[in-house]
């Protein structure tokens, strides 16, 4: 158990077993949305780029 980084909770602090699947439990879900972000970054950054182009080659 550590009080400076992991998923602290005053549950999850209780004791050792609370504190494992807490933190096994949250690192699955940083993982996942993790790479959700990656991938929905990518195709945002894809798109603005196509419309930043399109809108700079248009001259009025």
């Amino acid at each position: 158990m550590n009080a400076i980084y992991g998923y602290r909770t005053f549950r999850s602090m209780k004791n050792e077993v609370l504190w494992k699947e807490a933190n096994s439990y949250s690192a699955v879900l940083l993982i996942r949305y993790g790479i959700a972000m990656v991938i929905i970054g990518t195709l945002i950054s894809l798109i603005v780029r196509q419309e930043l182009a399109a809108m700079f080659s248009v001259r009025g």
